[in-house]
């Protein structure tokens, strides 16, 4: 009996390994999918919680090496090293010009379809508010929030609304606002205009498509190209851009990368580590960074932190933008 018991046990033990090989092997050809663009809607998607990798790696290469098994080892280390290639230069010290024009903090909300109430906004005291998800009842509770004027809106069921506010008595308000309109899925964002010192900051309040098919995966490329352009565009009038939002992408996935790249912007969360915004629900660690900020040469992040909205899936995403001279 003794010995069937350790043969069942021998059995299982080679079928975990197996199975723990099989993922390991997975993940690896994930990791260096994930570098290149265009392989598919479904590879970007699979190889995004790259921090879980990670950890995966780390547990799986000391259990391999513990037993001596050497290739599969290897083969670990090498998805924590692809992995730790991406996410660790967020952790390196971002250089701040301590030159300045004017500083005005922005707080992004995704609202989870008006989910969360109204008094987390006033309680925060930014000077410029962004919300997702606005909903048309939830964008009936935005009109004469105290210390806040509602400056533009677009409410929406289905989780497309947006809505801009801006602080009273803030130094630096919204001087005006307009919509952009993606070509693709008909997805309107909001853009608002601060005016600090001599220059003009251009803010765009974004919320891309999530991709769940070839539908749904073209509409979100057609929107961060939308992005990228419109970018360009304002910087071509010499003003200055901060992309906010719920972009549905990680900051190392290669469709975010071009998008900054061709709308010349800088990922805001350099030198703040990884800021994991979604979803709340799952630890921190296994969250996903997918509520994006970016900006042009020219404007500089002093501070950046997310943090828990009670009613909303996302974490919030709150910095401080530096216009320098």
């Amino acid at each position: 009996m003794r010995e069937q018991l350790f043969t069942v046990l021998h059995v299982l033990g080679q079928c975990a390994l197996y199975i723990v090989s099989a993922v390991i092997i997975v993940l690896a050809v994930l990791s260096l999918a994930g570098f290149f663009y265009g392989l598919g809607w479904q590879i970007e998607l699979l190889s995004s919680p790259r921090p879980a990798f990670m950890i995966v790696a780390m547990l799986t290469g000391v259990g391999f090496a513990a037993r001596k098994y050497v290739t599969m080892a290897v083969v670990s280390a090498m998805v924590l090293l692809f992995n730790a290639i991406i996410v660790f230069p967020f952790f390196l010290p971002a250089n701040h010009s301590g030159r300045t024009l004017g500083t005005f903090t922005v707080l992004h909300i995704n609202t989870n379809e008006g989910g969360i109430d109204v008094e987390t906004i006033i309680s925060d005291g930014a000077d410029v508010v962004l919300l997702q998800e606005v909903t048309p009842q939830f964008n009936d509770k935005l009109t004469g929030l105290a210390g806040y004027t509602m400056v533009d809106s677009n409410p929406a069921d289905g989780g497309e609304g947006s809505a801009i506010l801006t602080k009273n008595d803030t130094e630096f308000p919204v001087t005006s606002t307009e919509p952009l309109v993606a070509s693709t899925g008909n997805r309107t964002m909001l853009t608002a205009q601060v005016e600090v010192g001599e220059r003009t900051v251009s803010l765009l309040s974004a919320h891309a498509t999530r991709p769940t098919n070839s539908a749904t995966n073209d509409s979100q490329l057609d929107e961060l190209e939308m992005i990228a352009t419109w970018s360009q565009q304002v910087r071509s009038d010499g003003r200055d851009v901060v992309v906010v939002g719920d972009l549905n992408v990680t900051p190392w996935s290669s469709r975010y990368k071009r998008m900054l790249d061709d709308g010349s912007l800088a990922e805001s969360m350099n030198g703040y580590g990884l800021q994991n915004t979604w979803p709340t629900s799952a630890p921190g660690l296994l969250r996903l960074p997918i509520d994006n900020a970016a900006h042009s040469v020219g404007i500089d992040v002093w501070s950046r932190e997310t943090f828990p909205v009670e009613g909303s899936n996302h974490s919030a995403l709150r910095f401080k933008i530096v216009v320098q001279p």
